[in-house]
Order: structure tokens, then C-alpha cells, then sequence
């Protein structure tokens, strides 16, 4: 369904207020519902807001924040309700906020947007039965890193809460100096411009294919079909039309100005072989590769992947637990225990988890047969922990062969990106041999 930004038209909003929290802090981001509140003004009158969730859970380690984020949604006028946990880990927060959306969407059928915040692919479903009852839904996700693919393509447009920020002021629980942070900004603006470029090659091919002839108008409806969560900005452009001549530079598209606003796009009957990365790289020829490298590594883990430093931590930390232990032990329960003993590190939770589920795939520890997937229980170590390290990285390796076969894999820089530096490139080459690269 086509998106009406008519401002008479009337919109609902629904936020999973837990996810927003927990998932906005990890990034160093305020809850700032004033800022969403003017985002979201395009979609038409917000009739309905309406938050779910239990508050005091999700700003247990900064309870600081309580009456800030009360009195926020009390000024936006969006009604909270607290459901609180029936257990340690589950509440029915996303059960009341499909209930209420499905009984919005049948009492006030004039209601034709539904907004909904959260990065949870849970709620796939409800999104589904808006759609084939004819109503348009907008997905609000917290970053791109924290937002299940399914869930985007779901929406008919999506936006991110981190868009609403600038980039200086999002910080991550262990932010790198400035001048390596603005560097990592361009690079991934230039990833972005990449995959746009080629998506506008897609979106012309089709439309010429299908009318023969493919306006700028049609070419960007197009692609936002294809991708709902189409930001230019994301790639460092304010407008269309810059996205266009960038892929006109490219050899990817030729523009035909008309009179008037608009203007025509063919095709280039023999796209050249060149991207902006590599547009960039006679100025930089180091950063950019390696950066693209960490992006990826970032994307797939859904976290920063951790230092050698404080892998060897951990790893030193998690033998000694499971030594002390008898009868086995959780991996999440691992992971808690690892936590407190190594406070100090600075090691955020989803890292340590992460970590520690790839050396448990991989085969590091010996565990009960049947168990879960995600939390075994672990009995024993079945690899020296003096090779968990080769065993993470050979992961790594694994992850970035898939994600994208045509990185040049080179042992040097490669130990340098995972390991911090060359003293590692024997080891780096021995790992990519052992997976065929």
C-alpha cells in the first residue's frame, strides 16, 4: 500500500519501550521521544500512542533514567503500560502491544499507518495481518546491526531511531578515539553508497524492462520497495538525484535531464567494475579495506568483535569456572560468571555471548547431548584452551568467506584487523588454509 503523507491522515504508534531502551543505551543513545515524535509527523496525526513494557526492568543498570523517560512520555502524550515480568526472563509486553494494535486497526478503521518501534523480528506476524487488512505499517528499528532483515523487508517503509541522532552523538560502551571513529563513519557511508548505487542499477533494469522507458521518480519508488529502509543519508546524500550522479560516475546508470524536476535513467550497456570504496582508496589505501572488513565482522555478530587482549581474558576466566565446577554448567550461566569475574574489562554482554557460542560451535567444550541450541551445558573442555583462539578466528574467517566471497583474504592484514598486529599472520595464514582460502 502506498504511503499517504497527507497531513490529515491518521496514524497509529506503537512502541516496544523495552527494546527501545535497552537497544538505544548499548550505543550510548537517549531515549528521546520528542525527536521521534517530528520524524514521524510525515506519516500524518498521531490519533493513537501507545508503549508497552515494564520500565523498571529495562533501566535496572541506570535507574536514573526513570523519571526522565516518564515524564518524556507523559509530554508526547503516548500511554504507558507497565507489564511487569511474570518470570526472570519473560513478560507479556509484545503480546498487549499485538493485541492492541489489532483492536486499534478494527475499531477505527480510518486509522490507514501503523508505526511500530522495536528491532524485534517477534512481531513478523502482526505485521503480516496489518498488511492484509490493507493498512500500511512503518518499522522504527535502533540500528541497522540490531534489526532481523525479515523484519525490515516486512514493513512497506522503515526507518532507524539512530537516524535521528548525529553521528557525534552516538557513542558505543567502548568508543575509539575520534579521528578512528569519523574515519569508520565515511567508510561505512561509503558501503552504504555501494550497495545503493548497484540497488538503483536493479530498480532502472527493471523499470526499462517493464516501460521501457525509467523515470527518477519510478526508479526510487522502486527501490524502496525493494529496500523499506532506503536512507540517503545513511550514504552521505540529501538527495535523490546526488544518489543518481554518483552512480552515473560509477558507469552504473546515464541521466537524460528533462524540463522540469524530474529527469530519465537508462542503463549503461557495460557497467565498469568500480565501486565508491575503491573510488576513495588512491587517497586511503589501507583504511578502507580493513574497515569494510570490521563492518562486516560487526554486521554478522550483531556487536563490535572483541580484542585479542580481552579474548584471552576471557578465555582464561571461563577455564578456571568450568574446572571449579561439578556437574556441569550453563553457557549463559558461563557467561555471568566470566562477567563478574572480569568486571573491570569492559567487555559488554553480547560480546562475551557471542564469543563464547562460537568456541562452544566449534567444538571447544563437551556438553549434554540433546540440550538447547543456544544454552547447552557444558561438562568439560574438549580443546586445550591455549587453541579457543584459533578456533574464534577460523570462525571469523568462516563468516567473512560467506558474507562476502570476494574479500581478498591476506594473512597480515587480517592480524592486524583480529589480533592487533603481524605477530599473528603465521597463525592467521594456518587458519585461512584450514578453511580453503
Amino acid at each position: 500500500m502506498a504511503l499517504d503523507y497527507n497531513n490529515t491522515a491518521r496514524s497509529a504508534l506503537f512502541v516496544d519501550l523495552e527494546n527501545l531502551i535497552i537497544n538505544s543505551r548499548k550505543i550510548g543513545l537517549s531515549i528521546d521521544f520528542d525527536r521521534l515524535i517530528n520524524r514521524l509527523a510525515q506519516y500524518g496525526k498521531l490519533s493513537v500512542r501507545r508503549s508497552f513494557g515494564d520500565l523498571d526492568k529495562a533501566i535496572r543498570n541506570e535507574p536514573r533514567l526513570r523519571q526522565p523517560i516518564r515524564s518524556a512520555l507523559m509530554r508526547c502524550m503516548i500511554q504507558h503500560e507497565d507489564v511487569l515480568y511474570l518470570t526472570e526472563h519473560k513478560n507479556s509486553a509484545d503480546i498487549r502491544l499485538v493485541v492492541e494494535a489489532l483492536s486499534i486497526s478494527y475499531q477505527y478503521p480510518d486509522i490507514h499507518t501503523f508505526i511500530l518501534v522495536s528491532s524485534d523480528r517477534d512481531y513478523l506476524p502482526l505485521i503480516a495481518k496489518l498488511r492484509e487488512l490493507g493498512r500500511t505499517v512503518v518499522g522504527v528499528g535502533i540500528t541497522p546491526d540490531a534489526t532481523n532483515e525479515f523484519y525490515i523487508k516486512a514493513c512497506d517503509e522503515f526507518i532507524y531511531y539512530e537516524s535521528l541522532f548525529r553521528q557525534d552523538e552516538i557513542h558505543t560502551t567502548s568508543p575509539a578515539s575520534t579521528n578512528e571513529s569519523n574515519q569508520e563513519e565515511i567508510d561505512i557511508s561509503l558501503i552504504v553508497l555501494d550497495d545503493y548505487c548497484r540497488l538503483l542499477f536493479e530498480a532502472v533494469s527493471a523499470v526499462e524492462q517493464r516501460s521501457g522507458r525509467c523515470s527518477g521518480g519510478s526508479a526510487y519508488s522502486l527501490m524502496r520497495q525493494l529496500r523499506p529502509d532506503l536512507d540517503l543519508n545513511r550514504a552521505g546524500l540529501g538527495a535523490f538525484r546526488e544518489l543518481a550522479k554518483e552512480a552515473e560516475k560509477l558507469g552504473l546508470v546515464k541521466i537524460e535531464y528533462q524540463a522540469g524536476s524530474d529527469f530519465l535513467l537508462s542503463r549503461t550497456k557495460s557497467p565498469k567494475p568500480v565501486t565508491a570504496t575503491e573510488s576513495a582508496r588512491n587517497s586511503e589505501p589501507e583504511s578502507i579495506p580493513a574497515k569494510r572488513i570490521e563492518h562486516i565482522l560487526q554486521e554478522r555478530l550483531k556487536c563490535k568483535p572483541l580484542p585479542e587482549p580481552q579474548r584471552l581474558t576471557i578465555y582464561k576466566a571461563a577455564e578456571k569456572i568450568i574446572k571449579s565446577t561439578d556437574g556441569g554448567i550453563k553457557l549463559n550461566t558461563l557467561k555471568e560468571q566470566v562477567l563478574e569475574a572480569i568486571p573491570a574489562a569492559g567487555i559488554e554482554e553480547n560480546q562475551l555471548y557471542k564469543l563464547l557460542y562460537t568456541i562452544y560451535r566449534r567444538g571447544a567444550f563437551l556438553c549434554e547431548a540433546g540440550n538447547s541450541h543456544y544454552d547447552p551445558k557444558l561438562f568439560a573442555i574438549a580443546t586445550p584452551p591455549e587453541n579457543w583462539d584459533q578456533l574464534y578466528l577460523i570462525a571469523m574467517l568462516s563468516v567473512l568467506s560467506v558474507a562476502n566471497p570476494a574479500i581478498e583474504m591476506k594473512a597480515e592484514q587480517l592480524a592486524v584487523i583480529l589480533c592487533g598486529s603481524t605477530e599473528r599472520t603465521a597463525l592467521l595464514q594456518d587458519c585461512l588454509e584450514r578453511i580453503g582460502c
